[in-house]
């Protein structure tokens, strides 16, 4: 495993098409704060790799377990590696969880679509 440190803004979404697997493994902090539904989740998920994070807030919206990606509770570290070893060794999961995870992504979280849902909430009230 290699921790590269800061990328560049413009480096990273070809990065992320290096990546055999992304893994975020969100928390809630002491005082409650928490990841919402991060951009890089999704940056991921259309860039064609599959992704690991936790069921924080609005997260499994996103990432639906065995569906566009894998899920494991927060600060759980022998479930984290167990779904690191199953996303690398099930070709066909893998490949189910990619393409579920693009199709998600480009349905529910367009910018274009979303803009016109948010335009014509606008203009009925």
């Amino acid at each position: 495993m290699i921790f590269l440190g800061v990328i560049e803004h413009d480096e990273v979404a070809s990065f992320i098409k290096t990546l055999d697997v992304f893994i975020l493994p969100c928390r809630q902090d002491r005082k409650g704060d928490m990841d919402g539904i991060p951009v890089v989740l999704m940056e991921s998920m259309l860039s064609g790799v599959p992704v690991i994070s936790t069921r924080v807030s609005g997260i499994p919206e996103l990432v639906v377990n065995n569906e566009t990606g894998l899920l494991v509770e927060q600060d759980n570290n022998d479930d984290l590696a167990e779904a690191i070893g199953v996303i690398l060794n099930d070709d066909v999961l893998r490949n189910r969880l990619i393409e579920n995870a693009a199709s998600l992504v480009r349905k529910e979280f367009s910018l274009d679509k979303n803009t016109k849902k948010l335009s014509g909430l606008f203009q009925q009230y």
